[in-house]
């Protein structure tokens, strides 16, 4: 089951900007410095493209894992990995830092810092339907639909005990 990830305005309205300045640098360098254009171009074009990459456009649950597909491959979360999914609001993502990635160009993508979650990975390309999933090895803030955190709440539910070598730390005595 696969859903296409949505922008919202507020990731339009960067991503628009932030093209339209790189567009009118670009011209500008090209037009009074043809020189040096070359070497202002290729750093230019390795970020846009990388952000480009890296942006998720679908996130999707099977019985395995809840996955990002990117234009860079996939991200898998294991779901006998997850210690806990829930929703979030965007104001938990208050006073994040930005330790790697984009703030808003093609999306929120990358590590991020905060007091209330610590070190986190971030792939949304909207403030709707935020879900923060802690997992054995790190924290993860994705788009999510609805079904795909009921269905994988459900799943846990069920069988609290299915996560691999947990037994000690959820107090489960598989």
């Amino acid at each position: 089951m696969e859903y296409n990830v949505k922008w919202d305005a507020n990731i339009t309205c960067i991503t628009i900007l932030v093209s339209i300045s790189i567009i009118a640098s670009i011209l500008l360098v090209v037009q009074y410095q043809p020189e040096i254009s070359y070497w202002v171009l290729f750093p230019v074009f390795l970020v846009v493209f990388g952000a480009f990459l890296y942006m998720p456009y679908k996130v999707g649950y099977n019985n395995k894992s809840i996955y990002i597909r990117r234009i860079k491959g996939k991200i898998e979360i294991p779901l006998d990995s997850i210690l806990s999914i829930n929703s979030i609001t965007p104001n938990i993502l208050q006073n994040s830092v930005r330790v790697f990635g984009s703030g808003g160009f093609l999306g929120n993508i990358g590590y991020f810092k905060n007091e209330k979650l610590g070190t986190y990975v971030m792939y949304t390309t909207s403030t709707e339907k935020l879900v923060c999933i802690k997992t054995t090895t790190k924290t993860y803030v994705i788009n999510c639909p609805d079904d795909v955190l009921r269905r994988v709440q459900e799943n846990k539910k069920k069988d609290p005990c299915s996560r691999r070598n947990l037994s000690k730390i959820s107090g489960c005595s598989k």
